[in-house]
Protein backbone atom coordinates (compact mmCIF):
# COMPACT_ATOMS: atom_id res chain seq x y z
CA UNK A 1 0.00 0.00 0.00
CA UNK A 2 1.41 3.40 -0.97
CA UNK A 3 0.02 5.31 2.01
CA UNK A 4 -2.25 7.43 -0.17
CA UNK A 5 -5.98 7.05 -0.55
CA UNK A 6 -8.34 4.94 1.49
CA UNK A 7 -7.44 1.69 3.18
CA UNK A 8 -8.58 -1.34 1.23
CA UNK A 9 -7.02 -4.06 3.32
CA UNK A 10 -9.44 -5.87 5.56
CA UNK A 11 -8.82 -5.82 9.30
CA UNK A 12 -11.02 -7.01 12.13
CA UNK A 13 -10.73 -3.57 13.74
CA UNK A 14 -12.12 -1.78 10.67
CA UNK A 15 -14.86 -4.38 10.26
CA UNK A 16 -15.88 -4.03 13.91
CA UNK A 17 -15.92 -0.23 13.70
CA UNK A 18 -18.07 -0.28 10.56
CA UNK A 19 -20.60 -2.63 12.15
CA UNK A 20 -20.63 -0.73 15.46
CA UNK A 21 -21.29 2.57 13.70
CA UNK A 22 -24.10 0.99 11.69
CA UNK A 23 -25.68 -0.31 14.89
CA UNK A 24 -25.44 3.23 16.29
CA UNK A 25 -27.51 4.43 13.34
CA UNK A 26 -24.92 5.78 10.90
CA UNK A 27 -25.38 5.03 7.23
CA UNK A 28 -22.67 3.16 5.38
CA UNK A 29 -22.16 6.22 3.19
CA UNK A 30 -21.41 8.44 6.20
CA UNK A 31 -19.16 5.81 7.77
CA UNK A 32 -17.14 5.51 4.58
CA UNK A 33 -16.78 9.29 4.26
CA UNK A 34 -14.78 9.36 7.51
CA UNK A 35 -10.99 9.52 7.44
CA UNK A 36 -9.33 6.14 7.74
CA UNK A 37 -12.35 4.23 6.47
CA UNK A 38 -12.48 2.26 3.23
CA UNK A 39 -14.65 3.33 0.32
CA UNK A 40 -18.17 1.89 0.03
CA UNK A 41 -17.07 -0.01 -3.06
CA UNK A 42 -14.38 -1.75 -1.01
CA UNK A 43 -16.90 -2.83 1.61
CA UNK A 44 -19.25 -4.13 -1.08
CA UNK A 45 -16.36 -6.12 -2.56
CA UNK A 46 -15.70 -7.64 0.85
CA UNK A 47 -19.37 -8.61 1.06
CA UNK A 48 -19.82 -9.85 -2.50
CA UNK A 49 -16.63 -11.84 -2.79
CA UNK A 50 -17.25 -13.34 0.66
CA UNK A 51 -13.50 -13.52 1.24
CA UNK A 52 -14.22 -12.59 4.86
CA UNK A 53 -17.21 -14.69 5.99
CA UNK A 54 -16.89 -13.33 9.52
CA UNK A 55 -17.47 -9.81 8.16
CA UNK A 56 -20.47 -10.94 6.12
CA UNK A 57 -22.02 -12.38 9.30
CA UNK A 58 -21.18 -9.28 11.39
CA UNK A 59 -22.54 -6.97 8.69
CA UNK A 60 -25.80 -8.94 8.39
CA UNK A 61 -26.26 -8.91 12.15
CA UNK A 62 -25.53 -5.17 12.32
CA UNK A 63 -28.18 -4.54 9.64
CA UNK A 64 -30.74 -6.58 11.61
CA UNK A 65 -30.03 -4.61 14.77
CA UNK A 66 -30.21 -1.39 12.76
CA UNK A 67 -33.69 -2.37 11.50
CA UNK A 68 -34.93 -3.04 15.03
CA UNK A 69 -33.54 0.29 16.21
CA UNK A 70 -35.18 2.17 13.33
CA UNK A 71 -38.50 0.62 14.18
CA UNK A 72 -38.06 1.53 17.86
CA UNK A 73 -37.38 5.13 16.80
CA UNK A 74 -40.82 5.30 15.20
CA UNK A 75 -42.41 5.18 18.66
CA UNK A 76 -40.23 8.04 19.89
CA UNK A 77 -41.00 10.09 16.80
CA UNK A 78 -44.74 9.73 17.26
CA UNK A 79 -44.51 10.58 20.96
CA UNK A 80 -42.04 13.45 20.76
CA UNK A 81 -42.20 15.21 17.36
CA UNK A 82 -44.44 18.28 17.71
CA UNK A 83 -44.94 18.83 13.96
CA UNK A 84 -47.37 16.14 12.70
CA UNK A 85 -46.26 16.44 9.07
CA UNK A 86 -42.59 16.09 9.99
CA UNK A 87 -43.47 13.24 12.35
CA UNK A 88 -45.29 11.39 9.57
CA UNK A 89 -42.38 11.76 7.13
CA UNK A 90 -39.82 10.61 9.71
CA UNK A 91 -42.06 7.74 10.85
CA UNK A 92 -42.71 6.53 7.30
CA UNK A 93 -39.02 6.69 6.35
CA UNK A 94 -37.90 4.63 9.30
CA UNK A 95 -40.73 2.13 8.95
CA UNK A 96 -39.93 1.72 5.24
CA UNK A 97 -36.20 1.34 5.90
CA UNK A 98 -36.80 -1.24 8.64
CA UNK A 99 -39.03 -3.16 6.21
CA UNK A 100 -36.31 -3.15 3.59
CA UNK A 101 -33.63 -4.30 6.01
CA UNK A 102 -35.75 -6.93 7.73
CA UNK A 103 -38.76 -7.67 5.51
CA UNK A 104 -39.92 -10.81 7.35
CA UNK A 105 -40.38 -8.79 10.52
CA UNK A 106 -41.22 -5.24 9.36
CA UNK A 107 -42.17 -5.66 5.70
CA UNK A 108 -45.70 -5.42 4.34
CA UNK A 109 -47.93 -8.41 4.88
CA UNK A 110 -49.30 -10.08 1.80
CA UNK A 111 -52.38 -12.25 1.66
CA UNK A 112 -52.74 -14.83 -1.03
CA UNK A 113 -56.18 -16.03 -2.00
CA UNK A 114 -56.12 -19.00 -4.32
CA UNK A 115 -59.00 -21.01 -5.70
CA UNK A 116 -57.92 -24.48 -6.63
CA UNK A 117 -59.89 -26.79 -8.86
CA UNK A 118 -59.12 -30.47 -8.72
CA UNK A 119 -60.22 -33.29 -10.92
CA UNK A 120 -60.08 -36.91 -9.92
CA UNK A 121 -58.40 -39.10 -12.49
CA UNK A 122 -59.15 -42.79 -12.50
CA UNK A 123 -57.06 -45.53 -13.94
CA UNK A 124 -59.97 -46.98 -15.89
CA UNK A 125 -60.27 -45.99 -19.53
CA UNK A 126 -63.08 -43.61 -20.46
CA UNK A 127 -65.66 -44.29 -23.09
CA UNK A 128 -65.82 -41.88 -26.00
CA UNK A 129 -68.95 -40.23 -24.53
CA UNK A 130 -67.32 -39.79 -21.09
CA UNK A 131 -64.21 -38.32 -22.65
CA UNK A 132 -66.27 -35.84 -24.69
CA UNK A 133 -68.33 -34.87 -21.64
CA UNK A 134 -65.23 -34.16 -19.56
CA UNK A 135 -63.51 -32.10 -22.25
CA UNK A 136 -66.65 -30.17 -23.08
CA UNK A 137 -67.02 -29.15 -19.39
CA UNK A 138 -63.34 -28.24 -19.16
CA UNK A 139 -63.61 -25.78 -22.06
CA UNK A 140 -66.59 -23.97 -20.54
Amino acid sequence: MSGRGRPSLYTDEIADEICERMVQGESLRIICARDGMPAESTIFKWLLKAQHPEFVAKYAHAREVQAHQMFEETREIVDQEPDPVRARVRFDQRRWAAGQLLPKVYGPRMEIDANVRAQVVTAEPLSEDEWQAQHTRAKE
